[in-house]
């Protein structure tokens, strides 16, 4: 199985478990802050991509092997090698914006930027500021739509404890 296809069902599984399960009072704040906590498995923090929007060096490399995943929303997966200060580096990862889709091949331009105190940390991706920015998007959507859960949650037990609840005559 793909690998982003299988955190892709995670999240939307644990998601889905979280809006269906009926989860009681004191267990809820448990419930969003592990669901919080297992969304860098899903999603990946934005701490890389703020460190390369700051004080990351662009650079052009070359793509060494090019994957692409199906499915609706496809994805390539890039393994690619760049010279930083003077070092040949290989890294692998998803293809970014700039760079571009499933077209791309072994042998193409790869737009990335990469720490230059560390190397090993890159990304294929032309402006790391955007990738930062959509990634706190992403953060942010997260915490709305568990608040929102968190909120929905309660009000379904509190119902669900009015109609089932033994009430004395």
């Amino acid at each position: 199985m793909n690998y982003s296809i299988l955190h892709n069902m995670l999240g939307v599984g644990l998601l889905a478990l979280y809006l269906w399960a009926p989860v009681p009072h004191g267990y809820r704040r448990w419930a969003c802050l592990l669901l919080f906590l297992l969304f860098p498995l899903v999603a990946g923090t934005p701490l890389r991509d703020l460190r390369l929007a700051l004080s990351g060096v662009p650079a052009v490399g070359t793509a060494l092997t090019a994957h692409c995943s199906g499915g609706k929303n496809p994805q390539m997966i890039l393994s690619y090698a760049f010279v930083a200060d003077g070092v040949a580096m290989t890294a692998s990862g998803p293809a970014g914006e700039g760079n571009g889709g499933c077209e791309m091949r072994a042998g193409d331009v790869v737009y990335l930027s990469y720490l230059p105190k560390e190397p090993m940390v890159s990304s294929a991706v032309r402006h790391p500021a955007r990738a930062f920015l959509l990634q706190l998007l992403g953060w942010l959507a997260l915490c709305l739509f568990l608040t929102w859960m968190k909120t929905e949650q309660a009000a379904r037990f509190k119902e669900r404890l009015d109609t089932t609840a033994f009430r004395r005559p």
